[in-house]
């Protein structure tokens, strides 16, 4: 057995010991000279940084000591000169003016470290709780300002020879997704276009239309991508099985795949929109979604909802749409005689840089489907 001794007969259990015993003696000390320095400034109103102007508010002010946001609004008050009397603040104002959360770290680290100023003692027992409640939330749940991964989902096939499900995904929405569907309505509208953009309504004297519409969209979201996965139609029971494993295949590999490539990496939260089923069969198909993904639990991925929306005026769900039909053209159509629909078709997919040809067409099992993933539409720009 080996004996935890060096050289010189020392312990090394002991001197790990001296070690950790001479860095909390130099912790101690650090504070100890930040706690004379803080009181130095406040008594000598030498008071040029954060944390000695909060020093100086909770110690001429107690009632500041027990509330953040009384803190605040006197720093506010006294050193941003945002509040005046009467104790309005407009917007601009409020952005202007330090942060209650710097704040109150600040006061956390004079209050818990220095033992300054101090709050009351039943103040302290509710910081305590709250703190452990939010220690216990950050491991139960994930910040809500992780980035965001936004899929749009569209099922087709049910009745042909190949079972389809395409998704869109978005990694950058917000303020950006609102001024793209401001500036397609305006194109609309300049073109007067009253039509939304379905592969089955497109008409012969709507091809350019319908081509230009892609096209624009792609060239509005250069960082979107189209995730689609295909099975033969073949031996299934309930059309609606088949839908849902799909669905949960493309999703599962499609964040793999972002994370694996770096385009959107995990831990990120998901928001999946699918277009609305005028059968009225959304509530089953959502909650067979949404428990086939929590299943897995993965704690890289927050699912922030599953819903369905009317696809009028919602380009994102028309854009998965069309491409997602013009697959299932291709795969199904078997006639060599060919139309406005195959011609869209074709334009839609070599826009996306999908060769459909190098799709598996003899696979019948479900969870042995590869998910096709394009996320590079230089083309779009180009043509």
């Amino acid at each position: 057995m080996e004996d935890n001794h060096n050289i010189d007969g020392e312990s090394d259990v002991e001197i790990n010991e001296d070690k950790s015993d001479t860095k909390e003696e130099a912790a101690l000390a650090k504070i100890e000279r930040e706690k004379q320095e803080l009181l130095s400034n406040i008594g000598s109103h030498n008071i040029n940084s954060l944390k000695d102007r909060v020093g100086y508010i909770l110690n001429h002010y107690s009632y500041t000591r027990n509330s953040d946001i009384d803190l605040a609004w006197k720093y506010w008050q006294l050193f941003d000169q945002v509040v005046r009397d009467g104790g309005s603040i407009t917007r601009n104002q409020m952005l202007d003016a330090t942060r209650i959360s710097s704040l109150s770290r600040v006061r956390a680290k004079i209050q818990n470290e220095y033992k300054l100023f101090e709050a009351d003692e039943d103040v302290k027992v509710q910081r305590k709780q709250l703190q452990a409640q939010n220690r216990l939330s950050a491991i139960m749940d994930k910040p809500e300002d992780y980035p965001s991964s936004i899929v749009f989902l569209e099922e087709t096939g049910k009745t042909d020879s190949f079972l389809c499900v395409g998704s869109l995904w978005i990694i950058e929405g917000g303020s950006r997704s609102y001024r793209i569907k401001e500036e397609i309505d305006k194109w609309k509208k300049e073109n007067g276009i009253t039509y939304e953009f379905h592969f089955k309504e497109a008409k012969r004297d709507r091809l350019q239309g319908f081509k230009d519409f892609f096209r624009k969209y792609i060239v509005l979201n250069p960082t979107c991508g189209f995730k689609l996965i295909a099975v033969k139609n073949t031996g299934f029971r309930d059309i609606n099985a088949p839908i849902t494993e799909l669905t949960f295949h493309v999703i599962k590999q499609g964040l793999a795949s972002d994370h694996d490539t770096g385009r959107a990496p995990l831990p990120r939260n998901l928001q999946i929109w699918m277009d609305q089923d005028s059968q009225g069969s959304d509530h089953i198909k959502v909650a067979n979604l949404r428990d086939r993904i929590e299943s897995q639990q993965n704690n890289g991925v927050r699912l922030r909802g599953i819903d369905t929306v009317d696809s009028q005026s919602h380009y994102s769900i028309q854009a998965v749409d069309l491409f997602t039909a013009a697959v299932n053209r291709k795969l199904n159509v078997t006639s060599e005689k060919k139309n406005h629909k195959d011609e869209l078709a074709d334009y839609i997919l070599r826009t996306v840089n999908f060769p459909i040809e190098t799709m598996d067409k003899t696979n019948e099992d479900v969870d042995s489907a590869v998910v096709y993933n394009l996320s590079n539409f230089s083309k779009a720009t180009e043509e």
